[in-house]
């Protein structure tokens, strides 16, 4: 009796099954295929039933009803975030009610859709040779923290027929980033076929940590004593983290003056730098600078105290009034290149302590002062007067040595400005403009030729020039004349 098999017939078995392997394989895999597309076609069956008898309900009631959103917007659903991202949309049209419904895991890919009562259930690829696709740039689910604005990262929309389409989109968005929760952005589209696509990106509204912002690094400028009126650049390095939340980041810059209390100079935002004018009459100066975000802020960082010193030839800002003066250094001395213009609330009426201003067109070009006025009651020569603090109301000396400065009394039209008298040439840097006087009754004289000024000497005395004469004229003058005041340093 003939016992196993020979190794030719061994063979043969083996070739026999692998035929029917071969055979059988595909169609059981086939049959649990469509086994699988018919049990997710029988759950797709029960979700749209039941968003279509959601919304039927809704309008039968005169209810709102979202026609698109995430399943997990329904409770009926029953819908969990671990069987992956599910929306669905509803088109009505013609009468004819259409849910779509896209759902990651728990249809593996697969996209569900009724039409004319019918569903289908295709993949990913077969859907699409039909409908347009939204493809979102960044993630779907995005978080951001509270009070942090929202910035779109982009999306792109194609169709197999019209090509990209992304100009087309339309976006809905209900994200509030100031207030904590989970907010919707739909993106919608449609192709030439009237064949809607539709993509949510969930936004989460967190509250954010707080993290203070490192301090800024050291001042980098001013390095030196800084001039009086002069506009300095005051410059620091930057922080080396602005902490959280990355939002209304800035440099809050600030001033403190003889070692007062500091004062905002400005918020520069994210720029280590500001060009800071410099309007004070104190002695020193003192910067701080710190990092400041929504919601921290780090220390402060302060400069070196620096001395203040009047610069001349710069603009001197007198602080009483808010008003800017420019200077000139003639010879030894520094004097206003510009008559005052400067009112302690003096009446313009004419009975000693007057105060008007020059005559029509020279308004803005100074006062003109009785003499009381002028010397602010106090007629020690060389005593400020209404000048700024460390200037004063020139004396007869310091008007001499003005004129030798520019050549001699008869040197006259070096002060005058070149504008308003034919015969000035300025070379002094004095610019001199007219406006007239007023005489002891009030009324207003020369006012396109002559310039007079104070002179803080007991006479009183009063200088001028005027349009067509080269030397500087002096005289005693009456207290209840009107005259302008030149400012000289002390």
């Amino acid at each position: 009796m003939k016992k196993g098999f020979t190794l030719m017939e061994l063979l043969a078995v083996i070739i026999i099954l692998g035929v029917i392997f071969a055979i059988a394989v595909p169609q059981v895999l086939n049959v649990i295929q469509n086994s699988k597309i018919k049990s997710l076609e029988n759950q797709a069956k029960l979700y749209i039933s039941t968003v279509k008898n959601l919304h039927d309900r809704a309008l039968l009631n005169d209810e709102d009803f979202e026609l698109i959103g995430k399943c997990t917007d329904l409770e009926e659903l029953h819908w969990d975030d671990d069987k992956g991202d599910c929306i669905y949309f509803i088109d009505t049209q013609n009468d004819e009610t259409s849910v779509t419904i896209k759902g990651a895991n728990q249809f593996e890919d697969l996209i569900v859709y009724s039409s004319l009562g019918l569903i289908s259930v295709i993949s990913n690829d077969e859907y699409y040779e039909t409908f347009p696709k939204i493809t979102l740039t960044g993630d779907n689910i995005k978080e951001v923290y509270q009070g942090v604005e929202y910035t779109e990262e982009g999306y792109i929309a194609e169709d197999l027929i019209d090509g990209v389409i992304t100009n087309d989109v339309t976006i809905t968005s209900n994200v509030d980033v100031d207030t904590l929760g989970s907010y919707k952005i739909i993106y919608e589209v449609l192709n030439s076929n009237d064949k809607k696509d539709v993509v949510i990106r969930t936004v989460n509204v967190v509250e954010s940590p707080i993290v203070t912002p490192s301090n800024p690094g050291s001042f980098t400028s001013p390095s030196s004593n800084v001039n009086l009126g002069s506009t300095i650049s005051v410059s620091w390095n930057n922080t080396s983290s602005w902490g959280l939340p990355l939002e209304s980041l800035n440099y809050r810059l600030e001033v403190s003056y003889d070692g007062g209390s500091y004062t905002l100079v400005a918020n520069t935002n994210t720029t280590n730098s500001y060009n800071h004018t410099v309007s004070s009459s104190n002695n020193t100066i003192r910067y701080r600078v710190r990092s400041e975000n929504s919601l921290a802020q780090s220390s402060w960082v302060y400069s070196n105290t620096y001395d203040l010193v009047f610069g001349c030839g710069s603009s001197l800002y007198d602080s009483r009034d808010s008003k800017s003066y420019q200077t000139v250094q003639i010879g030894s001395q520094c004097w206003f290149a510009e008559d005052l213009r400067f009112n302690d609330g003096f009446s313009t009426t004419w009975t000693g302590l007057g105060v008007r201003t020059k005559g029509s067109p020279y308004n803005n070009n100074g006062m003109l002062y009785q003499f009381n006025a002028a010397m602010n009651k106090d007629y020690t020569p060389g005593s400020q007067g209404l000048c700024p603090t460390g200037w004063h109301v020139p004396t007869n000396t310091e008007w001499s040595n003005l004129f030798t400065a520019i050549g001699g009394i008869n040197e006259a039209n070096k002060l005058k400005s070149t504008i308003y008298y034919s015969d000035g040439t300025n070379l002094s840097g004095f610019n001199s403009i007219p406006g007239g006087y007023y005489d002891i009754y009030g009324t207003l004289l020369e006012i396109n030729t002559h310039n007079m000024w104070w002179s803080s000497s007991a006479g009183p005395y009063r200088y001028w020039i005027y349009q067509g004469w080269g030397s500087v004229a002096t005289s005693l003058a009456s207290a209840n004349d009107g005259f302008a005041i030149r400012c000289v340093l002390n």
